[in-house]
């Protein structure tokens, strides 16, 4: 497998004791993380300007900057999440 193949959630949540199946989501949360982060550092200078259409908390014309920081957020407090569970 690719090492950094991101799986279904279903995927991880295998057999073995809830520590065990934490693991594989913890190291794809640091996956998602770190891939994240390169995309964002290779963007052009000024690109999280760029207008985006985001529906979410309401549908409205955010920046990349506002999407990017979102993301980064939803990292972050999911990885704090399996975290504070193991």
């Amino acid at each position: 497998r690719d090492p950094v193949e991101l799986r279904r959630a279903e995927e991880l949540l295998g057999v073995g004791s809830p520590r065990e199946r934490l693991r594989p989501a913890q190291r794809q949360i640091a996956t998602a993380a770190a891939l994240f982060t390169r995309t964002i550092d290779v963007l052009p200078r000024g690109y999280e300007l760029r207008p985006i259409f985001y529906n979410w908390p309401v549908a409205a014309t955010r920046t990349l900057g506002w999407v990017a920081a979102q993301a980064l957020h939803e990292c972050e407090h999911h990885y704090s999440d399996a975290q504070a569970q193991t």
